[in-house]
């Protein structure tokens, strides 16, 4: 990822995410943050996800980049107020709105069913949020799991691909964090699951900027990236 000062007119594009200043988690530059970029990337070249749910979406920068990458229903989840409003925000400023939106809740609230998961977590709660998360991935999906410490990936690992059966897929190291990315098998007779195609992770290229903007001004005026 590249990141930008000051630029005066700068299109949305594909491979670009811009983020206002304000609270919530997700500047790019942190190493789970990246992680989670990368496996999203990875995950969506290789199948075809109708709904993705981010979960603890902080300044919605992965929610972002899930529908920069083509994904059409897309549910980011914040429990901090402020965060979800930035979040909103972002939303907006990307262009994306349209396909993606942010729900001010607890996690342990979520309903429905999802293609993909993907959770950027604290350590501490990681094994928790883990197993509650994956009951709502569908079969044949990707959950994607970062922000895991050496002890907790273990635990984490233990959990989600014991008793639960999910098969590990990919795992990242970077700079003490790891992130994971998980399969769901598929509950399909022997004649469907042949022909199903199952291709190892091949990323189409990397989000390559996000942007943070600074969004004090006057209204109608065009943002002032930093």
């Amino acid at each position: 990822m590249r990141y930008f000062g000051e630029v005066a007119s700068s299109p949305v594009g594909k491979r670009t995410i811009y983020l206002t200043k304000g609270p919530g988690f997700g500047s790019g530059r942190h190493p789970t943050t990246r992680m989670c970029l990368r496996l999203l990337e990875k995950c969506l070249d290789r199948c075809s996800c109708k709904k993705i749910l981010d979960a603890g979406t902080g300044n919605g920068i992965l929610a972002i980049a899930a529908a920069r990458l083509g994904a059409r229903n897309v549910t980011a989840v914040e429990i901090d107020r402020e965060s979800a409003e930035t979040a909103r925000e972002n939303l907006l400023l990307n262009r994306v709105a349209a396909c993606a939106h942010v729900e001010c809740m607890d996690v342990r609230r979520v309903h429905g069913m999802f293609d993909m998961v993907i959770a950027n977590l604290s350590p501490v709660h990681a094994n928790e949020i883990g197993i509650i998360l994956e009951k709502h991935l569908c079969c044949g999906g990707c959950m994607i799991l970062s922000g895991l410490s050496g002890f907790e990936k273990e635990r984490v690992l233990r959990s989600l691909t014991g008793s639960r059966k999910l098969r590990l897929a990919e795992d990242l190291w970077e700079d003490g964090w790891s992130a994971v990315a998980m399969e769901k098998p598929f509950r399909l007779s022997r004649a469907r699951q042949a022909g199903r195609k199952h291709d190892s992770f091949a990323g189409r290229g990397e989000i390559r900027s996000v942007c943070h903007v600074n969004t004090e001004m006057h209204r109608g005026s065009h943002p002032r990236l930093h």
